[in-house]
């Protein structure tokens, strides 16, 4: 999975995919933790729809992060 996630990071340099990628990081769960930083940074995209998935998968992910094993 962690090959996965990578190749999710570096497809948020593509601005035409950003949606469902940034959908499918937050799918990934914790296991998309080291990809936070990445995604904190489209929370204030100019494109409503790319900042909703944006803070959506922050969401996710930090939910997962906080969940007890």
């Amino acid at each position: 999975d962690s090959d996965k996630v990578f190749a999710l990071e570096a497809a948020l340099a593509d601005k035409g995919t950003l949606v469902p990628v940034l959908t499918a990081l937050g799918g990934y769960g914790k296991r998309a933790k080291l990809a936070l930083p990445a995604l904190k940074e489209f929370k204030a995209a100019p494109n409503a729809a790319v900042r909703a998935a944006a803070i959506d998968a922050i969401a996710k992910i930090e939910a997962a992060v906080a969940e007890k094993p």
